[in-house]
């Protein structure tokens, strides 16, 4: 049976026009197989091309963090973390005195 390009059109949800998938993909700037993807769920107008939250956006599926932005450490997170160490106790109490007259 020939491939019917016709099944893979969609109506744009800026202009209400039927378009494929890949020339909705580019006029909104989404990525062609996220678009493929979402309608494979199902998803259909707006949700087609919605941009997907920025906060999910650093790392990426693969990553340590799981695509979740962490916020970087205090500087008081930092010493927290430090202090908690044999180290950081150690230097913790060698310069508790240090500049104090005897």
């Amino acid at each position: 049976m020939p491939h019917d390009a016709s099944i893979y059109r969609v109506e744009d949800p800026a202009t209400g026009e039927m378009i494929t998938l890949k020339e909705l993909a580019r006029r909104h700037r989404v990525p062609y197989p996220t678009v493929q993807r979402r309608n494979r769920e199902g998803k259909t107008g707006a949700d087609l091309v919605k941009k997907p939250d920025q906060r999910y956006q650093v790392g990426g599926r693969h990553s340590k963090t799981g695509g979740i932005r962490q916020l970087p450490p205090t500087r008081q997170q930092i010493a927290q973390e430090v202090l908690a160490t044999p180290d950081g106790r150690l230097a913790s109490t060698l310069f508790r005195d240090f500049g104090r007259s005897a």
